[in-house]
């Protein structure tokens, strides 16, 4: 497999009572193994496991991709290479903009191996969303492919959602226990990127669905009840184009103890600073990476400035 390297972006774990049988079973099995070693084992591992062979066109290589699907954590589309309906696969000629070849595919035949003259390639594929390929929904580029005539090789592509274009909707489902009455729920919803939507109405009802512009979010959910302090719940939102982010949260009596703490994802691009409460002993879910027009994310670090402390 080949591997993307990263530069350097720093933003903020035989048992005694077989014996006699085994004595008894030796002369049959000597027998069998006689005649088995005597013709063609068709159980052998080999059989079983073995790949159907790859007829390789005359004068041509070939490759063979693994497409790994856009990682999904906080509140960011629950997307797996299942949700994709179709992939626009488009090669182009190293150091040019001439595409080769356009293919698409599903996947039923996502692994099935793409045939070349020798020569060198880079790759761009688009995954969509619904029928048909009108919604794009995520993007990998893979660089430095060579094809050398009469063999193969692996490759591995990663997508990435469209965070920067189009729009995606949110959803969610705010549970309030049981045990908590007199409780009252808003939520406001703030745009953390340049590119997401403002002045959105502030929402009541614990189900509901808005669509929002691609980019990062901060979901304030204001909690209040009569015999207690008022809580302030924070999440990160991530929308993606032609996608959908779910929230599903139960609030309980726990939330009131203020037995809380809030973690703070410092980007260093431009967006603003992500803000996630956690009840005491859960843990938080790593976010997506960032991104950044200026360079490539390396990793989140827990310190500032020094960025020794991953």
């Amino acid at each position: 497999m080949r591997r993307e390297k990263r530069t350097v972006y720093n933003p903020g774990k035989t048992k005694n009572g077989k014996i006699s049988m085994f004595a008894v079973l030796c002369p049959l099995l000597f027998v069998l193994c006689s005649l088995l070693f005597s013709c063609k084992n068709t159980f052998s591992s080999d059989n079983l496991n073995k790949e159907p062979e790859i007829t390789v066109p005359a004068g041509m290589g070939y490759i063979k991709l693994t497409v790994k699907e856009p990682n999904a954590r906080t509140i960011v589309p629950g997307t797996t290479r299942d949700n994709f309906a179709l992939y626009r696969f488009d090669f182009y000629k190293a150091g040019t903009t001439d595409i080769v070849e356009t293919e698409t595919r599903t996947n039923i035949d996502l692994s099935d191996p793409f045939f070349f003259n020798p020569g060198d390639y880079y790759l761009i594929v688009t995954a969509f969303m619904g029928p048909g390929a009108t919604n794009p929904a995520a993007q990998g580029r893979l660089d430095d492919i060579e094809i050398i005539e009469g063999i193969g090789d692996d490759y591995e592509v990663t997508l990435k959602a469209f965070i920067n274009s189009g729009s995606g909707t949110f959803s969610w489902n705010i549970t309030i226990s049981a045990e908590l009455t007199g409780v009252t729920m808003n939520m406001e919803i703030q745009p953390l990127s340049p590119s997401g939507t403002n002045n959105v109405p502030v929402q009541t009802n614990r189900i509901g669905v808005y669509t929002l512009n691609s980019g990062y979010y901060s979901v304030i959910i204001n909690l209040s009840k009569n015999d207690a302090e008022d809580i302030i719940w924070r999440n990160v939102l991530h929308i993606y184009q032609n996608m959908e982010s779910l929230l599903e949260y139960t609030f309980t009596e726990l939330h009131f103890s203020n037995n809380f703490h809030t973690v703070t994802f410092v980007y260093n691009n431009d967006d603003n600073n992500g803000i996630v409460n956690v009840i005491d002993g859960d843990s938080v879910a790593e976010p997506p990476d960032p991104v950044w027009d200026k360079g490539t994310f390396q990793g989140w670090y827990t310190d500032t400035g020094t960025f020794q402390d991953e």
